[in-house]
């Protein structure tokens, strides 16, 4: 059951004993929503958000806040601004096993991170108006990549991109409104979301020098000639063939393309997508950071299972392993043990 559909109907909270408890969903006509985000123009809506009210809770109490909200649409819905939220003490048993089914309000950003895969109740979705422009976007750069190839797709810069979009049928020029869109995506603030990670690149048009990199043969990535370079070398040497290296560089145009794929795949939910990846702008891929997988085990290097390997107990035993995102952190990450910490 996804955040839309539990909100068409009744939504129910229930808080642990000694814990202050949401109140009710306030909607547009409250005023310090509309300012606390929408005010500062990033393209997305906050659909619903509670609030804390001075009631404590027993150890033998379990009320809950009902809460019936007709529809997740934009807060410029006016039809949101009539809404009542009333408030009902008394739930049965039926009422509470339904929670099992509700995202509960996190009481940390490390409780987001442990249950990155779930919607939060105060997670950030994209306006439903955008959704549009997002789908025509990825598409397009997803025809981009096909054309230039997924190795150099990588290293792309803004004004490449835009270049080989004009100049060529097969992808297309980007449209005002999704240029528009892109620089809005580059330019939020990703604590809006709740990633709280450092942004390393100031600039959508940054770019990457051909003669600062080089291509890990057989991996179709990119790692910096320097410092990033070395240390991969290094590592295989130590480690062994049985490391591979699964993500190098990443430019902006890059990070950005699989950022809005995997907000598509969760539902245009902002915040969820960026715990699982940094928003366009904060990956440090862009300066010095690769993922390490182990041969053949393909989309598994991508979870927790790799922490289990005997290629990352090698690395870890000879002190390769210094996580950038680890299982308890307050950056709103998922744990990342394949992520390889160089800058």
């Amino acid at each position: 059951m996804n955040r839309r559909q539990l909100l068409l109907g009744v939504t129910t909270f229930v808080v642990a004993s000694q814990l202050k408890i949401p109140s009710l969903w306030r909607n547009e006509s409250d005023p310090a929503l509309v300012e606390s985000y929408v005010g500062r123009g990033g393209p997305v809506t906050r659909g619903v958000r509670p609030q804390p009210v001075d009631i404590l809770l027993s150890d033998n109490e379990a009320p809950s806040l009902i809460a019936p909200v007709s529809d997740l649409r934009s807060l410029s819905d006016p039809n949101l601004k009539s809404e009542q939220v009333p408030i009902l003490e008394d739930v049965g048993p039926a009422t509470l096993q339904k929670t099992s089914e509700i995202r509960k309000v996190a009481q940390s950003v490390s409780e987001k991170v442990r249950d990155f895969s779930l919607d939060f109740t105060d997670d950030i979705f994209l306006a439903e108006n955008q959704h549009s422009v997002l789908d025509d976007t990825l598409a397009r750069l997803g025809r981009l990549q096909s054309l230039v190839g997924h190795g150099h797709f990588n290293v792309i810069d803004f004004d490449q991109a835009r270049a080989y979009a004009k100049n060529y049928s097969d992808v297309g020029k980007f449209t005002e409104a999704e240029l528009a869109f892109i620089e809005q995506m580059f330019e939020t603030d990703a604590s809006d979301y709740g990633f709280f990670g450092e942004k390393v690149s100031d600039a959508l048009t940054q770019s990457i020098k051909k003669s600062e990199v080089y291509k890990v043969p057989g991996s179709g990535h990119y790692l910096y000639r320097d410092e990033s370079l070395a240390h991969y070398e290094k590592l295989v040497k130590d480690v062994g063939d049985d490391v591979i290296l699964t993500s190098g560089i990443r430019s902006n145009v890059k990070q950005i393309h699989l950022f809005l794929a995997k907000s598509k795949s969760v539902s245009y939910n902002l915040s969820r997508a960026s715990r699982s990846l940094a928003p366009p702008g904060y990956s440090f891929h862009g300066i010095g950071d690769y993922d390490v997988g182990k041969k053949g085990w393909g989309a598994l290097n991508f979870t927790g299972d790799f922490a289990k390997s005997d290629t990352f107990k090698k690395m870890q035993d000879l002190g390769y392993i210094q996580i950038r995102y680890l299982p308890e952190n307050e950056l709103g990450v998922r744990f990342e043990p394949w992520h390889i910490k160089v800058v």
